[in-house]
């Protein structure tokens, strides 16, 4: 997984950088990799004690909110083949494929590192919340439509057939549906990523290229000046000259700075966040063990067999659980209240027919809510080009080519 460090590969002299990358998460580090490939030097910045604390990325594309733009279009396109394409290509090492298919029939094309990140293809099975007789789940609706549109060859399910395929279905709880009515829709497609095992990768890769002395954690008061950028590490105040670009990767982590760069610039016209949306994801324990065939999506909360590389009797439910959309500057910490819990109680008492769960894990995520995102240039008036980069975070795959597409500005080929 890792390289051996590249002696054709100069190091930066003393004081002097080409490109300067600020963030947190696998953005910077991405797109690190790919300047150190084209023979740059580099200087990564985080203001985090670790590169991973802010957790950025998303393991699947979520169910989006109703507020989401065009959200349900990429919900339903985001499939494995376009996450091996985004993926492949920027790690430094093996990305393998998983599929039911491949672990039934055994088959394999040459050697197969079980121990790479995994993408796993998994079909969606979205069952509609609980409604009165007669009525239809817009929701479930404009799936079906918006599937068929894009050649998927949706299915309709009713009742048992529907909720009984639904990954965590206890059989023990019976079938008894009083007064109730689920139905179903039925999509092929779909993924989920292992961001563990690829974030750490492409973070141990960077490190033996770029060496330690590059890699600044736990930064502060990182200001832009004509001929570089200043900031203060817990060695002290330190000063870099830039020889051709900064690229900041925007995540809520950064917010402040880059809320204070555009005010100092009078940068205009640039895209914003509508907002910082609040995700829950919730490490559930079964006892009985789960399909790793399917996400399930069940009142807006993606539902799948949490493991990482190939699923081998997984019995950890994973459960990404969208909340409320924050304005920009809420930094309130108040995560889980009795909504959350009663939420996933309903999907694992009443739906899934526990008698009883237990809770191994719940970790919070936030993540920007963009109506329009693209890179824009600050307009600091310095010898070097500094850009903002957006989106930053989310899905894995997203964040990946969107870092990809970021190295094109310090390399000549950008706009």
């Amino acid at each position: 997984m890792s390289a051996r460090p590249d002696p054709s590969v100069r190091n930066a002299p003393p004081g002097a950088v080409d490109v300067v990358l600020i963030g947190t998460g696998v953005a910077p580090l991405v797109a690190a990799k790919g300047l150190l490939e084209a023979g740059k030097s580099v200087l990564l910045l985080n203001p985090d004690f670790d590169y991973f604390r802010e957790q950025s990325e998303l393991p699947l594309h979520p169910f989006p909110g109703g507020d989401a733009p065009n959200g349900l279009k990429r919900w339903l396109r985001s499939d494995h083949e376009q996450a091996l394409e985004a993926l492949r290509p920027e790690f430094p090492g093996a990305v393998e494929f998983w599929s039911s298919q491949i672990q039934k029939t055994g088959a394999s094309s040459g050697y197969r590192d079980r121990h790479a990140p995994h993408v796993r293809q998994r079909s969606r099975l979205m069952i509609s919340p609980r409604v009165s007789s007669g009525k239809r789940d817009p929701d479930l609706e404009a799936c079906f439509i918006e599937a068929s549109d894009a050649g998927m060859v949706p299915q309709l399910l009713e009742g048992i057939q529907a909720w009984s395929k639904f990954p965590g279905f206890s059989a023990r709880g019976g079938t008894a549906r009083v007064g109730a009515e689920y139905r179903g829709l039925w999509m092929p497609r779909g993924c989920d990523f292992d961001v563990a095992r690829y974030r750490n990768g492409i973070q141990e890769f960077v490190r033996e290229r770029a060496g330690e002395s590059s890699i600044f954690c736990a930064v502060s008061n990182i200001e832009l000046f004509d001929e570089g950028i200043r900031y203060h590490s817990p060695s002290g105040v330190r000063t870099t000259r830039v020889n051709e670009g900064v690229l900041a990767y925007w995540t809520p982590r950064l917010t402040p700075w880059i809320e204070q760069w555009i005010g100092k610039t009078g940068t205009s016209r640039m895209p914003r966040p509508e907002g910082v949306r609040l995700y829950e994801e919730w490490s559930l324990v079964s006892k009985e063990e789960l399909d790793p065939e399917i996400q399930g999506v069940f009142e807006g909360m993606t539902v799948w067999a949490e493991c990482e590389g190939v699923p081998e009797a997984p019995h950890r439910l994973a459960v990404l659980r969208p909340g409320e959309v924050r304005r920009m500057g809420d930094t309130s910490e108040d995560w889980v209240g009795a909504e959350s819990f009663q939420a996933v109680n309903r999907l694992c008492r009443e739906f899934l027919l526990w008698e009883k769960f237990t809770i191994r894990a719940m970790r919070p995520r936030m993540i920007l809510e963009w109506k329009e995102a693209r890179p824009f240039r600050l307009d600091a008036g310095g010898r070097f080009a500094a850009w903002v980069v957006c989106p930053a975070d989310g899905p894995l795959s997203d964040v990946v080519y969107s870092a990809r597409e970021s190295v094109a500005l310090c390399t000549g080929t950008g706009p």
